[in-house]
């Protein structure tokens, strides 16, 4: 086994090479939608030994594995299969770079100076904390110029004039009408006599080589019509959740330019990022990649990385452990009877209505059913629905052991972008890590790439 320390070039290198390696390993599992699991038998994509203990134990399996991910001191009652307890160690690996420590207890800092209506406690807490991070590197790097890319309204900026008082902000944002909207914002948020430091430009930035021209091009010009410098200027890049090829241009566009002195930027919505062949697209970046070839990012996969895996095993562990009766599997019971009415519905885009409460998997599978002007279940299908959604099948509980394995692979899918986007900084020689920088619970997309030259 290669003991490399994993923040080094050699280190990050083998966690790329894990991740692709159990992307592969689980392909066809990491593309399944767990609604055809009873029309595409989905337990078979399972390792027969995993398979197997999970279709002996049932519920006991299900606590018991969900608990080694969520109690670290957790001594497990039943035996897992060598290769299942391998891959748990993997999982525990990346779950274990998303805990978070504050560098403060108090935050709460501006947050009464906004008005509920225009953010949530969420974007508050993630505001607060990003500040902490920035302050301490404009502190010590003397960095006064800051440039929000994708600015949206223009919270993250606003909340950076507002703090650091030293600082200039230049946010660009593609959208004009969220840039007028940013504006009519910090008019209710600053003082009528406050100097708010920030300036915008609305301008849609093109995420391929030609976008860094353009964005030389445009704080050029903010400079020439208010006399800032952001061109002569160190600059700190910030990006707070940009979406897709975004966060990759703005890692190749600070690693490209000479003035951009730092980035931080916590990466999101995985399911937009486009892969390209080239240096341009969103993935992959790092040369490791292109040389050795990267995993295929799926559409499913993509979407998977987007979730939140503690918190959704917290919700399943809750639900094992009590007398709430688990009904996540009748979307996937429901799906066969609806295949059997429309032959064409996998090629549609079908909303399933949730289960109220008491309701019964006949009532819901009917409501379903009409919602899309499709035939009631006959009797005989009652019968079949009832003692497929019984909890002593076996299939009920692989099912859900087949949720969290695809869970898990959307770590692995989060864990394999990150890493190849650290990589192509250190690659180059910069000093750049992966850190939590908010509560997973709190925000699911946690991780920050931060690199300083």
């Amino acid at each position: 086994m290669d003991m490399a320390p994993r923040n080094t070039m050699v280190g990050v290198s083998n966690i790329i090479e894990e991740d692709k390696a159990i992307i592969r390993i689980f392909d066809d599992l990491a593309n399944f939608f767990m609604l055809n699991y009873y029309t595409d038998s989905g337990y078979k994509l399972l390792p027969p030994q995993w398979l197997s203990t999970v279709a002996v134990y049932g519920k006991a399996f299900l606590i018991d594995y969900v608990q080694c991910f969520l109690s670290e001191n957790h001594q497990t009652k039943i035996v897992f299969p060598l290769s299942l307890l391998c891959f748990n160690n993997l999982v525990k690996s990346r779950l274990k770079k998303r805990v978070f420590t504050p560098l403060r207890q108090e935050n709460a800092i501006f947050s009464k100076k906004i008005e509920k209506k225009h953010l949530k406690p969420k974007k508050i807490l993630e505001l607060e904390l990003i500040m902490d991070k920035i302050g301490c590197i404009i502190t010590e790097h003397d960095i006064s110029h800051i440039i929000d890319i994708g600015s949206g309204v223009g919270h993250t900026s606003r909340f950076v004039a507002s703090r650091f008082k030293q600082c200039k902000v230049l946010r660009i944002e593609a959208q004009s009408d969220l840039i007028d909207k940013a504006s009519r914002i910090d008019e209710n948020f600053f003082q009528p006599d406050e100097d708010t430091r920030i300036f915008s430009a609305a301008c849609k930035i093109e995420v391929d080589n030609t976008g860094i021209a353009q964005f030389l091009n445009i704080i050029k010009d903010i400079d020439r019509q208010h006399q800032t410098a952001f061109s002569k200027s160190k600059l700190l890049l910030i990006g707070l959740h940009p979406c897709g090829n975004l966060g990759s241009f703005l890692l190749r566009l600070y690693k490209e330019n000479v003035n951009c002195a730092g980035i931080v930027i916590i990466s999101c919505c995985y399911l937009f990022i486009d892969p390209d062949p080239g240096y341009t697209g969103g993935y992959p970046l790092s040369s490791h990649l292109h040389s050795r070839g990267p995993a295929t990012l799926s559409l499913q996969l993509k979407e998977q990385a987007c979730h939140n895996a503690e918190f959704y095993l917290t919700r399943l562990f809750n639900s094992l452990t009590s007398d709430s009766e688990l009904s996540q599997h009748w979307r996937s019971i429901a799906d066969i009877f609806i295949l059997k009415r429309d032959s064409e519905y996998l090629k549609k885009c079908y909303r399933f209505k949730k289960r109220k409460n008491n309701e019964t998997i006949e009532m819901f599978i009917n409501r379903n059913l009409k919602s899309h002007n499709l035939d009631t279940l006959k009797s005989e299908e009652v019968c079949f629905a009832l003692e497929t959604s019984l909890m002593t099948n076996w299939q009920c509980w692989v099912y859900y052991f087949v949720y969290i394995i695809k869970l898990f692979l959307g770590v692995f899918g989060e864990s394999l972008v990150l890493n190849d986007r650290l990589l192509y900084l250190l690659e180059d020689g910069l000093d750049a890590v992966i850190e939590p920088i908010f509560p997973p619970f709190e925000s699911p997309r946690n991780l920050a790439i931060v690199s300083l030259k």
